[in-house]
């Protein structure tokens, strides 16, 4: 089973030049709680100075002492692997909670980890995926990736069953039972999640103005996302049944323009979107994790062409 991360900060403060250890020393000891925190990073990562643990967990502590949220989250990772300090997971919570309370994105992640873990608290699925978003919606990577691996745990019965394949349970072999999977070169794998994707021959799909079809499937080969072309002319249909059984969430279906809807079930979001311009419409459907791995790629695609562009410059 894939494990969620713990980390610690990689860069905790921003300056227009590299500080030396000499500058960090001297403005952590002037009371500058973010030199101090730069400072611990350095001795535990081994980064300028001979790596010392038992140095981090000093100049971690006195940063977190003075307030600094990335201090005492990095001090908690301290604490939770037992580096330079007694292994101490009640302690090491209480420091990432004490960092999350300040609204630092690593400390609620690390938090989540250890609810997900059970490390000095009583395992909670469902807390873990709370903190781990808390820290993904406040902006830490970590925190995001940390979220697809909850998400995934959490049970899958009650998720929808489009074309009689139930998300987050039926493996290939399932799919490979009732429909006949073609494999197109160059996609054998799909790049949001790694896992095996397929089209689906939709002759034996007994919805009326299917064109096509798409099937993708975690790295477990449990199925991740449904994907449905259909007739456009269908929207309305589509619309109401899929109201009938499923939570609307969304709803933006103006006489002209774009229509979308989303609907949520289970571990589950469904999304039936219909473009003006255009003879089809789209209806998805993808478990929590697999939208939330696909949000995560979309961003850390942004950051790249970022920072592609800024190189060029």
């Amino acid at each position: 089973m894939k494990k969620l991360l713990i980390a610690l900060c990689v860069v905790c403060v921003t300056s227009l030049y590299a500080a030396s250890i000499a500058e960090l020393e001297k403005g952590c000891k002037n009371g500058n709680a973010a030199n101090c925190t730069n400072l611990g990073l350095a001795y535990a990562n081994g980064d300028g100075v001979p790596q010392d643990y038992v140095k981090a967990a000093e100049f971690s502590k006195k940063a977190c002492d003075q307030g600094e949220a990335a201090g005492c989250s990095n001090l908690g990772v301290l604490y939770a692997k037992g580096n330079g300090v007694q292994q101490d997971y009640a302690k090491s919570n209480e420091l990432y909670k004490k960092s999350c309370d300040k609204g630092y994105a690593l400390g609620c992640s690390n938090l989540g980890v250890a609810y997900y873990e059970g490390n000095g608290v009583k395992q909670n699925n469902t807390k873990a995926l709370e903190l781990v978003t808390k820290g993904c919606d406040l902006g830490e990577n970590v925190g995001c990736d940390n979220r697809v691996i909850a998400l995934r745990r959490l049970p899958s019965d009650t998720n929808p069953s489009p074309i009689g394949l139930q998300l987050g349970k039926s493996t290939i072999a399932d799919v490979k039972q009732k429909y006949r999977l073609i494999t197109k070169k160059g996609r054998e794998f799909n790049a949001i999640n790694g896992g095996e994707m397929y089209d689906i021959d939709t002759k034996n799909i007994s919805i009326e103005g299917v064109k096509s079809g798409v099937v993708i499937f975690e790295q477990d080969g449990t199925l991740a996302f449904v994907y449905l072309n259909i007739n456009k002319n269908r929207f309305d249909a589509m619309f109401d049944q899929l109201s009938g059984k499923y939570k609307l969430t969304h709803k933006e279906i103006p006489a002209v323009g774009n229509k979308l809807a989303k609907f949520k079930v289970g571990n589950s979001e469904i999304e039936l979107y219909a473009p003006h311009l255009g003879f089809e419409l789209d209806l998805t459907y993808a478990t929590d994790a697999f939208w939330q791995a696909s949000k995560n790629y979309s961003r850390k695609k942004q950051e790249q062409k970022k920072q592609s562009e800024a190189s060029q410059l």
